[in-house]
């Protein structure tokens, strides 16, 4: 049974993405649809949540804070939950999408600039997604840059 929090939210479980025994998905591999080895590629995600849509929230440095939503359902007959892989290639959209939409944005500390020839998907690697308020999701990212 999972304790209560404050204002009845009780946190899920992180969903983790990992390539065999490694932590985390390259980004691009997602936005490709490169789902070999993803460890529970095909399991559905959001099992505990009686939502048909989430929040993604990104928390950028030096950039405002950006939302997109995700469906948690797969609206295909038979209907169902969405699984790993689908979720990965979501993300990694909302991901790009928010880089594209940012790059060419003045920032103070340029070391988290995104965009052409700074931080681009490619550059990244997707760990988790955590429950962090009752509808809302914050992926946990990694820079594999220099």
């Amino acid at each position: 049974m999972k304790a209560s929090g404050k204002r009845g939210f009780n946190p899920e479980p992180p969903i983790r993405f990992a390539i065999g025994d490694q932590s985390g998905m390259p980004l691009q591999d997602a936005m490709d649809e490169r789902y070999e080895g993803l460890v529970g590629r095909d399991d559905g995600v959001f099992l505990g949540c009686d939502c048909t849509a989430i929040s993604l929230r990104i928390e950028w440095p030096e950039y405002r804070g950006w939302n997109r939503h995700i469906n948690t359902v797969d609206w295909k007959k038979p209907r169902g939950p969405i699984t790993r892989s689908k979720l990965a290639f979501k993300i990694a959209k909302i991901i790009d999408l928010f880089i594209k939409s940012n790059q060419g944005m003045v920032i103070s500390d340029e070391c988290w600039r995104v965009g052409n020839g700074h931080i681009e998907l490619k550059d990244l690697i997707l760990g988790s997604i955590e429950h962090v308020t009752k509808g809302s999701w914050q992926p946990q990212i990694f820079v594999m840059r220099p």
